[in-house]
């Protein structure tokens, strides 16, 4: 039976139970994977999964369940379950179902796995790392195939079907030489294709030669507030940060640090983020609660353009629906190079990875800079040791001061170098 067709019958279940509205989404997702463990290909295997997501609401009560499995009496039990939790929910009028919608269906990337390709890709892989990093490990590396197709269906007669396929390679890496060993890094990305070299491109290669620098490592002199030059894969972290603070509880909630700031200035100037699911690899083509998505610009030169909520978080807080969800972030290139950024410094460090909890509610964090690499006087001087940086995600965010020409495209997201002021590090 067709995913869709499964999906309606479900449907019909909920709606026959009691439901005012109702919301089906079966995903089957296939992977197909080759793990590098060490030196070598270690294994190649084939795995699949289920999950169905049910979402009611009746008398203004919402509830949600998932299950793993599209065997009747799981179904069964799980609306069964549905119910129940409903009736015990406080009701909201905030709820209702996406609807005015016409039916869709979405094919993206490559359907089936090449495993000639991928293991070519794979082999050519661990030769060129023998070659090119001397005492590069892996733990694991994967280089894998995945394809999810999607059936979603409510009872606002909203039907969207998607079959997404795309290729991923990416893993843990460490580098050992005598008996020394370096502190373990991550890179990944994902691609439409394997037209290419897995270290084509400014990622893999990069972090790679690195890792194999930062065997032996060192402290800085001393405390100093001074400058952070941000890798594209530590400015992760800083995205990730704008977009909890523009999501839905933070927004209810007023906690938010960018409650009713849209239209003002909430970074620097030098800083534009524009959404692209529909342009990046690992973009998506609908909501979890079944919107056709847009791309939108999220950030206009530091101005605050929308908010990242569904119709419910909407609802709630009186501003309008994102017409995504974020989640693939493309910043605007600077004017500066990479180098030219490194000689601004007066003192400061090159900051590969942070490793520390949520920053607090008001952005404060304390954190580990690992990977990284203390600058002097305009010149990387050497890699560090574990070093503590502390500051404000959103005082940071103002602060940045250059965004290089150079970015790193790594099919979810398209992040170039920025340079921030005022970091105290120890």
């Amino acid at each position: 039976m067709k995913l869709m067709e499964q999906a309606r019958n479900i449907l019909k279940k909920m709606e026959q139970s009691g439901f005012d509205h109702s919301l089906v989404d079966c995903t089957l997702t296939s992977k197909t994977e080759l793990n590098i463990d060490r030196k070598e290909i270690s294994l190649l295997r084939n795995s699949s999964r289920t999950k169905v997501v049910l979402e009611g609401i009746r008398n203004q009560k919402h509830a949600s369940i998932s299950v793993s499995d599209l065997e009747a009496g799981v179904i069964d039990k799980a609306i069964k379950d549905l119910s129940e939790m409903a009736e015990t929910s406080p009701p909201d009028e905030a709820w209702e179902m996406v609807k005015d919608q016409p039916a869709e269906h979405f094919v993206d990337g490559p359907q089936d796995a090449d495993l000639d390709l991928m293991y070519n890709r794979a082999d050519e892989f661990l030769k060129e790392t023998a070659v090119q990093y001397e005492g590069i490990l892996f733990n694991p590396f994967v280089v894998d195939h995945v394809r999810k197709e999607n059936a979603l269906i409510n009872s606002n007669q909203v039907e969207l079907t998607q079959s997404k396929g795309i290729y991923s390679a990416g893993g843990l890496f460490s580098t050992k030489k005598g008996r020394k060993v370096s502190s373990f890094n991550y890179a990944g990305f994902s691609r439409r294709s394997l037209d290419k070299s897995l270290l084509d491109g400014n990622l893999l290669s990069r972090l790679m030669k690195q890792n194999g620098e930062q065997i032996v490592t060192r402290k800085i002199p001393g405390k100093f507030r001074g400058d952070i030059l941000i890798t594209p894969e530590a400015l992760g972290d800083f995205i990730d940060f704008i977009e909890q603070q523009i999501s839905t509880l933070p927004l209810m909630n007023k906690t938010s640090l960018y409650f009713e700031k849209t239209g003002e200035k909430i970074t620097s100037e030098l800083l534009t983020i524009d959404y692209k699911p529909l342009s990046m690899d690992a973009g998506y083509r609908m909501t979890a609660e079944g919107l056709i998505v847009q791309e939108s610009r999220i950030l206009d030169k530091g101005v605050l353009k929308h908010y990242l909520l569904g119709t419910y978080g909407a609802k709630k807080t009186g501003f309008d629906r994102s017409v995504n969800m974020g989640r693939t972030p493309v910043v605007e290139a600077g004017q500066d190079s990479f180098e030219e950024m490194v000689s601004s410094i007066q003192e400061g460090i090159i900051l590969g990875r942070i490793s520390g909890g949520m920053p607090a509610k008001n952005g404060d964090f304390s954190a580990v800079a690992k990977n990284s690499y203390y600058v002097k006087d305009g010149v990387i001087q050497y890699p560090l040791g574990e070093t503590m940086i502390t500051g404000n995600m959103a005082a940071i965010l103002q602060s940045i001061n250059m965004v290089s020409r150079e970015r790193v495209d790594n099919g979810s997201a398209v992040r170039p170098w920025v340079k921030a002021a005022g970091v105290i590090i120890s």
